[in-house]
């Protein structure tokens, strides 16, 4: 289990049809509230399908699709930034020492 938030909005249970996990997160740094959206790529779930159970039971929506869906959901709130992070970018807010993101200046540092 991860010592971070994770967040993905286009994966998908198969027999379900519902995410495999929260979409976003949303986080108020510095007084600004925002809404971290994650996603995988094609080419991210091209390589798991290699290890051949992934691929049976997880399907890949499309990416844009779904954060339009999560943005109109919102757009009526007070959001000052929504940076979509994927299997690179994820890598741009290590967890601190208390299980979370690292805080306003992890987030400032990239």
């Amino acid at each position: 289990m991860a010592n971070f938030p994770l967040a993905n909005a286009n994966l998908y249970i198969k027999k379900y049809n519902k995410r495999l996990m929260n979409p976003y997160l949303i986080l108020n740094v510095d007084g600004f509230d925002i809404m971290f959206i994650g996603i995988v790529t094609e080419e991210a779930l091209r390589k798991l399908k290699r290890a051949q159970s992934i691929g049976t039971f997880i399907s890949l929506e499309d990416a844009a699709s779904e954060v339009g869906k999560i943005c109109n959901a919102y757009k009526n709130e007070d959001i000052d930034l929504i940076p979509i992070l994927n299997e690179i970018t994820v890598f741009l807010f290590p967890p601190n020492a208390a299980g979370g993101l690292g805080g306003s200046k992890s987030v400032a540092r990239f």
